[in-house]
């Protein structure tokens, strides 16, 4: 239980009370002045029987820790009782009352703890003393600030948005639309977004001129290898095929994802969801307009 006055914090913790067998209280009294354990001073507690009788008065002189009382009780019949702690320190001079503390005849007669349920505190009295500046405080009605309204635009952060375009010229392939991811649709980074057949004009040349280089710089390669394994060039002449078809296969990156049976593969190149499409099955679109827009929104 936790209680406040003007001045004390009381946080105090205690076991089924049975009558006849006394047991420890852990009382934690804090000066809310600044906060920090009542360090010295006497503590009495007074349980009074609310049918009546002999008051139990128990009185501690000190602290058996900064802040920790531990005094130990010892019922003579069961009841209801109310408790007050008079505390008599330097720090503080101070009455709180706990109403309502209830001492059962025999320990059948107390609750038990849940088997599995949690128990303690997460965060102690000794580790709030301890930290610098920690404090505890009722919640009050009040203002904090002032807000006002205003327009503005969440956009992805760098990095996290693609704009996906044509690398060439070409038809949109009607079967590829199908499973083409539509918007809102989560996509991975390498997934294919739709697939194009390079057009006869300028594109499409372009695109066949660069497959007939690369299968040229291959076929060249190919035969360097044999040549050299064969004693018959220098591995220079080697070296030099295989930067050739280095070359040749760059370029085809550059024009596309990747090709398939003379068609282009337009992958997405970041992971996100799909923004925008804008292709239609069987259009003409040309160099570098626009597909695809994908955001990854993670990040905003």
């Amino acid at each position: 239980m936790t209680l406040w006055t003007d001045s004390t914090e009381l946080f105090m913790e205690h076991p089924a009370l049975i009558v006849g067998i006394p047991d420890k209280f852990a009382v934690h009294l804090t000066d809310i002045t600044d906060y920090a354990p009542l360090r010295s001073g006497k503590l009495t507690l007074r349980f009074r029987p609310r049918d009546g009788g002999e008051q139990l008065i128990v009185v501690q002189e000190v602290p058996r820790a900064p802040g920790i009382y531990g005094p130990s009780p010892e019922f003579k019949r069961p009841g209801i009782y109310d408790l007050t702690l008079l505390i008599d320190s330097p720090q503080a001079r101070d009455s709180i009352s706990v109403p309502g503390l209830r001492v059962y005849a025999t320990g059948a007669e107390a609750p038990k703890e849940e088997e599995g349920g949690e128990s303690g505190i997460s965060f102690l009295k000794e580790q709030q003393w301890k930290t610098p500046g920690f404090r505890t405080d009722f919640a009050k009605v009040g203002s904090l600030m002032e807000s006002f309204e205003v327009s503005g635009v969440i956009e992805p952060a760098a990095g996290r948005f693609a704009r996906v375009s044509a690398p060439i010229g070409g038809l949109v392939d009607a079967s590829s639309v199908a499973s083409s991811p539509a918007p809102g649709q989560l996509v991975r980074r390498g997934q294919v977004l739709a697939v194009l057949t390079p057009s006869l004009g300028e594109g499409g040349s372009i695109y066949a001129e660069a497959r007939a280089r690369l299968r040229e710089a291959q076929d060249e390669y190919d035969r360097a290898r044999r040549l050299f394994a064969a004693e018959a060039i220098p591995q220079r002449r080697l070296h030099e095929a295989e930067i050739r078809l280095q070359a040749a296969r760059e370029t085809m990156t550059g024009l596309g994802s990747s090709a398939a049976g003379g068609r282009i593969v337009v992958r997405s190149p970041i992971n996100g969801a799909v923004a925008e499409r804008t292709i239609t099955p069987g259009s003409l679109v040309q160099a570098g307009a626009p597909l695809f827009s994908v955001v990854d929104a993670g990040v905003v």
